[in-house]
């Protein structure tokens, strides 16, 4: 979940889409503050096959995403294929890729205003660890 400060809204992402119609998309819920009516609430379906590009992914479940805060594009991790998206508040997919290599269960994602990505990592076989990364 993110909030988006410059339209007051929640962006929700989906790990799994219940929806037939959208299982080969990447579905982000963008849901009006304060909130008062379901109608109010979009949806923004990006073709998986354009997230995963040239990546080896069958698939690419998003387990965080944030806000960069200069271009406004939304920055999505995924912990089950340990990749990283960026795709505009329009749809369009700018990149996507791995993560760098260490992270065990990545699913925290945040981006400060002076460039700095830091990602959370879960306990698993490793204790819980954040990572901090220059952004852009």
């Amino acid at each position: 979940m993110a909030y988006e400060p410059d339209s007051s809204r929640l962006l929700l992402t989906c790990k799994k889409v219940g929806s037939k119609d959208m299982k080969d998309d990447l579905v982000i819920y963008r849901v009006p503050l304060p909130f008062a009516d379901t109608a109010r609430i979009t949806v923004l379906a990006v073709p998986l096959e354009q997230v995963i590009g040239t990546n080896p992914w069958k698939n690419f479940e998003p387990s965080d995403m944030a806000i960069d805060p200069a271009t406004k594009n939304y920055v999505l991790i995924s912990s089950l294929q340990k990749g990283i998206a960026v795709i505009t508040p329009g749809g369009d997919v700018v990149r996507s890729g791995p993560l760098p290599p260490g992270h065990p269960q990545p699913e925290g994602l945040a981006i400060t205003t002076d460039n700095i990505m830091i990602v959370s990592d879960e306990a698993t076989t490793k204790p819980a660890a954040i990572t901090l990364y220059r952004w852009r």
